[in-house]
């Protein structure tokens, strides 16, 4: 039977942890209080909870609540457990969280990057940790928290095969902000954990340290190259009752345990490392008065390529966007667009095809060349086969790999002034500066004619 008040819990499913008490829970219908009360080490005991071994009865299941599940309560109550341990007197203790990059030089775009939270022992004797709570920060807003988890990678995980939540402590959008407070931003994460069993803890020894969790985070496409910093919330909400403890931790009697010290830890947003096949690739071609130099690109086949190959339908089609400059006056001379075909080349000569017509009227005796690829047909399908406008209509956003370039270019012969050699070079993958990007494709914009 569904018990009516919350004197007794016991079963697997029905004693959380001994640290405090949520009054106003069994039997509501209407979903959890919001009232509580630090209880010196009752234990906690939520609606549809029996007191019969084998879990919850017919009339008061959790199953009945729907979403008022045991995970439910693991991901919004957890965070508020440990803060009914500051009712009670602070054991003595000498630890300190700290957080060890696991990804230090994550990339623009970057997803899955990570760093422990680590909880180290530094005083003279053992300590019993049952419960914990930790809250992080960053003020770089490229940055998103996404969740924490138990997969850690620099220590042990300090519940290992006893965690309450398993392998979810949680992250910014399972665990809001308390009722009245705004929610938490994405560059901020609090998570926390209890042994899963009633009154189990993990010790700690001297000098031994311990993993509170693995936080993972993504780094936005257009994020800044620069360095930030993670660092351990301390004041974001008020202390208990009024919202969360943000770094604390609890001993198996409800006893609040001092944490001595916090270390931050840095990361760096490291430029992307492009490809051979990247979206945008540069090269340059000299000495054109004494000859012609030649531009040769392949698809590599990397957005894709019909099955049956050749006349089996269309995949994988890019537009190579070509932008030639004068490499004295850094005008825009030409552009053109050339359809490439997976596992196709296309050649063009510099002379012949970039600056026969320039906008300038001139013809300069050295340019630097830019490719961009984007996919053909309408909407970035790749199945296009036609690519007029498209050097008109590249963004950052529809640059995609794929395109792989050569380039010759006459240099002068050993020992020779009027002699030259023809060598031949991959073009360089490179990035592509919104406002680089903006300034390239203005001025095509502004030359119509030059679209082919």
């Amino acid at each position: 039977m569904r018990t009516s008040q919350c004197s007794v819990c016991k079963g697997a499913l029905t004693y959380v942890y001994p640290l405090m008490f949520l009054r106003g829970l069994a039997g509501e219908d209407d979903g959890p209080a919001t009232d509580w009360q630090a209880s010196g080490g009752r234990p906690i005991c939520a609606f549809g909870l029996v007191d019969d071994a084998d879990g919850p009865d017919a009339n008061g299941s959790l199953m009945k609540y729907g979403p008022y599940s045991m995970r439910w309560l693991a991901k919004r109550l957890l965070p508020l457990l440990v803060v009914g341990a500051f009712a009670s007197t602070a054991a003595l203790a000498g630890v300190t969280f700290s957080i060890q990059a696991d990804t230090p030089n994550p990339a623009p775009g970057s997803t899955g990057n990570a760093f422990d939270v680590l909880l180290t022992n530094t005083g003279p004797s053992p300590i019993n940790i049952a419960a914990y709570v930790f809250g992080v920060a960053t003020t770089d807003t490229d940055i998103t928290f996404t969740e924490a988890d138990v997969s850690t990678v620099v220590s042990p995980y300090i519940f290992a095969g006893n965690s309450f939540v398993a392998d979810f402590l949680g992250g910014i959008t399972d665990i809001p902000a308390p009722v009245g407070l705004p929610p938490l931003p994405a560059q901020v994460l609090l998570a926390s954990d209890v042994g899963n069993n009633p009154s189990s803890f993990t010790t700690v020894a001297a000098g031994q340290t311990v993993d509170l969790g693995r936080v993972l985070f993504n780094v936005a496409p257009n994020a800044v190259v620069q360095g930030f910093t993670v660092s351990f919330i301390m004041t974001l909400f008020p202390n208990p009752p009024g919202g969360y403890a943000d770094n604390n931790l609890s001993d198996e009697n409800g006893n609040a345990i001092d944490i001595d010290t916090f270390q931050s830890a840095s990361f760096n947003v490291a430029a992307a490392v492009a490809g051979i096949d990247g979206p945008y690739q540069v090269r340059y071609a000299a000495n054109l008065t004494a000859g012609e130099s030649y531009i040769d690109i392949m698809n590599d086949g990397f957005n894709g390529d019909p099955l049956t190959g050749p006349g089996g339908g269309s995949a994988g089609n890019i537009c190579v966007n070509v932008y030639a400059f004068d490499a004295n006056d850094e005008q825009l001379v030409s552009c053109c667009s050339c359809l490439v075909t997976p596992n196709a080349a296309v050649s063009l000569g510099v002379k012949a095809d970039l600056t026969s017509n320039t906008l300038t009227g001139t013809k300069p005796g050295s340019v630097t060349v830019k490719l961009v690829a984007t996919l053909a047909g309408a909407g970035g399908t790749g199945t296009g086969s036609v690519c007029n406008g498209s050097a008109a209509a590249v963004t950052t956003a529809n640059a995609v790999s794929g395109m792989v370039a050569w380039g010759t270019t006459l240099q002068p012969a050993p020992g020779s002034t009027t002699a030259f050699v023809t060598t031949e070079t991959p073009f360089a993958p490179a990035s592509l500066g919104t406002d680089d990007a903006a300034s390239i494709f203005l001025q095509v914009r502004l030359h119509p004619r030059q679209w082919q």
